[in-house]
């Protein structure tokens, strides 16, 4: 076979190869196009039922007392349901579409200290305060998971890792403080000993 078949057939073998990979990418964006455009439709219709239940089942800045713990917060509905897919969402009264059934007092079996942060990124869709506190960042990843908040859980790990390199730059920082005083002591001790290592 000569030099130009070959590369003619190779050439033929590669053209055919690219059209069947490009048809097969192809088939597999089509497929999650369709996935994606019935995901928000789904998404569309949870959203025109939330709205439904705000506009016709109960008044927006309707107070609700939330016992965390053994503490109690006062907010409004709005509140609490302003982030879709939230764990205030899966109530019975939110699912009928009977707000006004809702109870005046809802008990949530979680840490009073974090629900703080959560009431604040709820109210304000940010964090503003300051937490300083390993501990009390990672109750807090802990508890935005559980009240179904991946934004918030997001933000705090943010605040994890620049706490973790903060302790991580600080144990550095006094490592190499402590180095110089190593050398001095092995330099002095060397002199000492006449010059002799």
């Amino acid at each position: 076979m000569s030099g130009s078949k070959v590369i003619s057939n190779f050439s033929k073998e590669v053209s055919t190869a690219l059209s069947k990979a490009l048809e097969t990418k192809g088939k597999e964006l089509d497929e999650r196009e369709t996935t994606l455009n019935e995901k928000e439709a789904q998404l569309k219709v949870r959203e025109d039922y939330l709205d439904n239940i705000f506009s016709n089942h109960f008044e927006k800045n309707q107070r609700v007392s939330v016992q965390v713990g053994n503490c109690n917060f006062e907010t409004t509905f709005d509140v609490l349901l302003s982030h879709s897919n939230s764990y205030f969402h899966v109530f019975e009264w939110t699912k009928e579409k009977k707000l006004t059934d809702a109870p005046s007092k809802i008990f949530i079996p979680r840490d009073s200290q974090t629900f703080h942060f959560v009431l604040e990124y709820l109210t304000y869709g940010k964090l503003f305060s300051q937490i300083n506190d390993p501990g009390l960042l990672k109750m807090l990843k802990c508890d935005a998971q559980f009240y179904g908040l991946p934004e918030l859980g997001k933000k705090v790990q943010k605040l994890i890792n620049k706490e973790y390199e903060k302790k991580t730059q600080e144990k550095a920082k006094l490592e190499f403080a402590q180095f110089p005083l190593y050398l001095k002591t092995t330099c002095s001790s060397s002199v000492s000993n006449g010059g002799i290592l």
